[in-house]
């Protein structure tokens, strides 16, 4: 009995050890830009596993973009690193005098990346060009879509009507075109705005700018709207502006395939006659870049639009009714030591109602290191180096190239989780979380730099 006692007593004072904060930990904690917030840490030994520092793991918090190492994982796993999507465009219909009477139509499985800005070399729209022009047609009479992948909506609808309609709100759909935004270019005199263009342009969308004009003030302009086309500009200018850019979300980007399309091909005007059925013809054939390269745009860039794309597509191949967040959460399920607090409203972080618990990112890191040739670990952003976190912790230079993280941000929020080698080379899993600060974000930031700065030493 006496050895049981000692038993329980010396595991009871082991836990109190591993639960007693490090210098690191108590300087965080203690940090005044953290007052009042939620703050979750967990730091795990990557080589065993075991806990090394841990405060509040078991809160739900919200993650913002660190969220995405979740779905990202999910569609590594379930679809693979070289996994890819492939969308085919056929013409149907008669041709005379280089003329298309009938439709092009584009067979779209929810590429993301099509004509975007993170693969400028895999022209999309050009290539269908060129291979119609092979064909002896230079203009077409319509272009139709037909989706491949299931699909729930324009909108997830847990997403704020403030973000909907800027460029990082832009929405996952079948078929995506040039990263589903476009650039708004607005000018002001002495007293008013106005919009100049919009680029690419399609008339899908209806405008009415507000942006107010100040003067003193640096330029901060958001676009708001819906489902419904509409798009209201807010915000404030500085007086006699020649110009200003805004990016926001294409709502429908076939629209805009379609009128930039037509420009690029000058489609003539004419009265097009009933097409013919059948006689149809392949144009042209896309294969996407690899889960691979497409996760690690989506992390180290922090691509919303890319996430959702990969989520539902991996998603699509699970059998069942259940949405695609639904799906995740089972798969996750098994990962992690306690899932129970889990709720997921989108796959990339940008719904302020996902809440998980912080220990749940640090399970993740732990059974996803090494998995898929590499391919989750090489998405993550490196300090000092590339992606969200080339800038971070300037201060702390001992911090390049080991620290290697996803970082999410949204009003109150700031969260970064990943992977730091510390001095003694020795790895660690960390996640660390704040929700509910009243600091600027920067200084929340540069808080969780110090912290990792004091760790690597410590460690």
């Amino acid at each position: 009995m006496r050895r049981v006692l000692l038993l329980i007593v010396a595991l009871l004072l082991c836990r109190a050890v591993v639960a007693q904060p490090s210098e690191a930990l108590r300087a965080l904690l203690a940090d005044t830009t953290l007052r009042w917030a939620s703050v979750g840490v967990d730091v795990r030994s990557v080589e065993r596993g075991n806990h090394i520092l841990e405060y509040n793991s078991h809160l739900a918090l919200v993650p913002a973009s660190v969220t995405k190492l979740i779905s990202t994982a999910f569609a590594l796993d379930v679809c693979g690193q070289n996994f890819t999507v492939e969308t085919k465009v056929y013409r149907e219909g008669d041709v005379f005098n280089n003329y298309l009477n009938g439709s092009l139509i584009i067979y779209s499985s929810g590429d993301p990346t099509l004509d975007s800005k993170y693969f400028p070399e895999r022209a999309f729209m050009r290539r269908v060009i060129a291979s119609l022009k092979e064909q002896g047609i230079n203009s077409v009479s319509d272009i139709r879509f037909m989706p491949l992948v299931p699909y729930q909506g324009r909108y997830t609808g847990a997403w704020l009507s403030e973000d909907v309609a800027n460029y990082y709100g832009a929405s996952w759909m079948p078929f995506n075109w040039h990263d589903n935004s476009c650039k708004i270019t607005l000018r002001s005199d002495s007293k008013h705005s106005y919009m100049v263009s919009e680029e690419p342009s399609a008339e899908s969308c209806n405008y009415r700018c507000t942006v107010k004009v100040k003067g003193g003030v640096k330029p901060d302009v958001w676009i708001y709207g819906g489902a419904n086309g509409y798009r209201e500009i807010r915000g404030e200018m500085a007086p006699n502006m020649p110009s200003y850019s805004v990016n926001g979300a294409m709502g429908f980007p076939e629209e805009y395939f379609k009128s930039e399309f037509n420009k690029v091909t000058n489609r003539p005007h004419v009265i097009e006659a009933k097409q013919k059925s059948g006689n149809r013809v392949l144009v042209a054939s896309y294969l996407s870049p690899t889960f691979a390269e497409i996760v690690s745009i989506a992390n180290k860039r922090s691509v919303n639009l890319y996430v959702e794309a990969l989520a539902n597509i991996a998603a699509s191949k699970i059998p069942g009714e259940d949405s695609y967040c639904d799906k995740i959460e089972s798969w996750l399920a098994p990962i992690c030591s306690d899932c129970r607090g889990v709720v997921m409203k989108d796959a990339c972080g940008l719904a302020p109602l996902n809440r998980i618990p912080v220990s749940v990112f640090t399970d993740l890191l732990l059974w996803s290191r090494g998995k898929w040739d590499g391919a989750f670990d090489n998405s993550l952003a490196v300090v000092g180096d590339t992606g969200t976190l080339k800038n971070f912790a300037k201060s702390y230079p001992y911090l390049n190239g080991r620290v290697m993280a996803k970082s999410g941000s949204m009003s109150g929020v700031r969260a970064l989780s990943g992977y730091i080698i510390a001095k003694s080379g020795k790895q660690y899993a960390f996640t660390i979380i704040a929700n509910g600060f009243t600091a600027a974000g920067s200084d929340v930031m540069g808080s969780f730099a110090t912290f990792l700065n004091k760790l690597y030493h410590e460690l």
